[in-house]
């Protein structure tokens, strides 16, 4: 009965979901499947009820309209016309090691062949040159992997049944400013790999110095492109860092269901500061607080002052330099999900 009264109201609002191309109820569409293995195959819900679950949407994928040597300037994204895939073109330079991307959509086509059309790069002496391509279907996913430290995989962690509300609070007093995109770079990093929808990863971004401010909420950002571009566009405004006012954000705001915390799911709060930051060494109520609602990954660069914020030894990480924040990023996002 609660099978056939799903398809009744998903049809009955079918055209908005045609507008927009999310999943009417991601939990229903998944219910529905575990009932129907071959749900997908009913095109009309397929193509109006669960779009996202059947993957009949355009996928999203970055896209750059130029060679780039860092791969973090190309933080633009778009809607792949029906049919195309995300590409990425990969080369490493044999005489100096250097690397450039290109990222943007390709027919099917040319992910067979994707020397059918050399790009800039793809033009130049191929004896030096070493070019790989690589394709894929899902939300940007032809970003390039995260630098790694010794001794770990390259290959970014498959997750499921990841269901969390992930929050992210950073210092942005004028110490913490200096590192403004090494920070962006290491919470686009953090994300990308989550399964950051509807059904699973919700996230949230706030901002202390001596007061905090909410850059968006947990139910504000319902798709994974929405969310890294807005991670990648926040700036710091500076001032003096007081932790307190972060996790009085996490507390009463943040983790609140205003806010749009899910009872549900599992809070986990990331939160970035150095060492320029108002001091305090002993535990207080508000860490208190702050543990007793959620999982808390605690990121310090320069002297080790704020351990005592991670809920456990494995979540603190102390970085003597911000460049070293790229090192973490992948560890980090095994932590969220953990």
């Amino acid at each position: 009965m609660l099978f056939v009264l799903s398809i009744i109201v998903f049809l009955s609002v079918s055209t908005v979901a045609a507008q927009d191309c999310h999943d009417i109820d991601p939990a229903a569409c998944q219910m529905m499947a575990n009932q129907r293995p071959d749900l997908c195959s009913d095109e009309t819900i397929a193509k109006t009820a669960c779009p996202q679950f059947c993957k009949k949407c355009p996928v999203t994928c970055y896209h750059c309209n130029a060679t780039v040597k860092d791969y973090h300037l190309c933080n633009t994204t778009t809607a792949c016309p029906e049919g195309q895939m995300c590409m990425r073109k990969e080369l490493k330079s044999a005489i100096d090691g250097h690397h450039e991307y290109e990222m943007t959509c390709a027919e099917k086509q040319a992910c067979d062949d994707p020397w059918s059309g050399l790009s800039a790069f793809g033009k130049r002496d191929m004896v030096s040159r070493d070019v790989s391509v690589t394709c894929c279907s899902d939300d940007l996913c032809n970003y390039p992997e995260p630098p790694t430290t010794p001794g770990t995989t390259t290959t970014r962690s498959t997750f499921t049944g990841c269901i969390r509300d992930l929050v992210l609070i950073v210092d942005e007093s004028t110490s913490v400013k200096r590192y403004h995109s090494e920070i962006n770079r290491f919470l686009h990093d953090v994300v990308a790999p989550l399964p950051v929808n509807d059904a699973e990863v919700h996230v949230s971004l706030g901002l202390f110095a001596t007061a905090s401010r909410t850059i968006f909420d947990l139910d504000d950002l319902h798709s994974k492109s929405a969310v890294l571009h807005a991670l990648g566009s926040q700036t710091l405004h500076g001032g003096t860092g007081d932790v307190d006012e972060g996790l009085k954000y996490a507390v009463n705001h943040a983790l609140t269901p205003a806010a749009g915390d899910r009872p549900s799911a599992k809070n986990v709060v990331i939160i970035i500061t150095d060492d320029g930051t108002k001091n305090r060494a002993l535990l207080t109520s508000l860490e208190h607080a702050v543990h007793s609602k959620a999982d808390v990954i605690s990121i310090e660069i320069g002297s080790v002052l704020f351990a005592h914020l991670a809920s456990d030894t494995h979540n603190a990480f102390h970085l003597l330099l911000p460049t070293s924040l790229s090192q973490i990023a992948k560890k980090v996002s095994d932590l969220v999900c953990s």
